[in-house]
């Protein structure tokens, strides 16, 4: 239930770990977190979400959207949530896996970015 994937955005670099975190949880919830010098910042706390897919072999596809220091999260094509943030300007972007149970596996078929004009 509390094993969660989901993406990293705005990471300063690939080796601390700072970044920001959007991710669902096996059991329905989605979180936004910031990392950065400071700490861990809970954004979005584990929050129930109708639209996420629950359970082994579901498919979640995931996005967001950053104009400026808005972030726009969205779940299966739904937008779930918006906050404003400004402490990570800006980086690169990927995927994380926070496995507890000890069998958590995740597929990633597809992710892709478009520049805002």
């Amino acid at each position: 239930g509390s094993d969660q994937y989901g993406l990293v955005f705005k990471a300063p670099d690939y080796d601390t770990g700072f970044g920001y975190y959007f991710g669902v949880t096996c059991d329905g919830k989605f979180t936004l977190n910031r990392w950065d010098s400071s700490g861990n910042a809970v954004l979005i706390p584990q929050t129930p979400e109708n639209s996420i897919l629950q359970g082994p072999g579901q498919t979640n596809r995931l996005g967001v959207m950053v104009s400026g220091e808005k972030i726009t999260l969205y779940i299966n094509g739904r937008q779930v949530k918006d906050v404003q943030d400004k402490a990570l300007p800006n980086g690169y972007y990927g995927v994380f896996l926070g496995g507890y149970s000890g069998n958590l596996t995740i597929q990633l078929d597809e992710i892709s970015y478009w520049v805002q004009p």
